[in-house]
């Protein structure tokens, strides 16, 4: 049991300090040149990962109830990654809803031509995931005209990330159904995807 605990805790503490730089920092996003360059660095990274849990496992190794912190640990991980992977399911169909309908108010204020770049820029990243910002903002591809009305139809969660049904209505323009697509970023929840349905008849 002992060494379970002990494989378990390396493996697991790993895991999370490896899910965590690569959440947390954009040094991926680095231009490397070429794959080998890229598999090279991602080698030394996962040795100085694994290298880190080994030396922590040593000093634990010296204190008085190493196994009662390990499986603590252990346990706290483990709860943090079923967190990751089904955030919405730890939320309120109220909370998800609310907090969806303010990210769609936010997202067509994009429209307001009174807006500088930076508020458009700061609200965009605000309400919208960091690709999705990145490629509205580059491509000038956001709402047109302002939004009038939304009243929230369905709602479904599905592992990471939640779907929302809407009844949309902007101005000067005829109502519509839309699927949002929520995922949790920096704290909070953020459009991931937004899908057209059906027009209302």
């Amino acid at each position: 049991m002992t060494n379970f605990i002990r494989k378990s805790f390396i493996l697991l503490f790993s895991a999370f300090i490896f899910h965590i730089v690569l959440k947390f920092n954009d040094w991926l996003n680095v231009n490397f040149g070429n794959l080998s360059i890229f598999i090279l660095i991602m080698t030394a990274f996962t040795a100085a990962v694994i290298w880190t849990a080994l030396q922590l496992d040593k000093w634990l190794a010296a204190r008085r109830f190493q196994i009662l912190i390990k499986s603590i640990v252990n346990s706290l991980i483990i709860l943090f990654f079923i967190y990751q992977l089904f955030t919405p399911y730890f939320y309120t169909d109220q909370y998800l809803q609310t907090a969806g309908l303010e990210q769609i108010e936010t997202y067509y204020q994009l429209s307001n031509e009174e807006l500088t770049d930076q508020d458009r820029s700061r609200m965009a990243e605000s309400s919208l995931v960091e690709g999705m910002a990145f490629a509205t903002l580059t491509t000038n591809h956001y709402p047109k005209q302002p939004l009038k009305d939304v009243k929230p139809m369905d709602l479904q969660r599905s592992y990471y990330h939640y779907d929302m049904i809407v009844e949309l209505k902007q101005k000067n323009a005829q109502t519509k159904v839309y699927q949002f697509t929520f995922a949790r970023e920096e704290g909070k929840f953020k459009i991931k995807g937004i899908t057209q349905l059906k027009a209302e008849e």
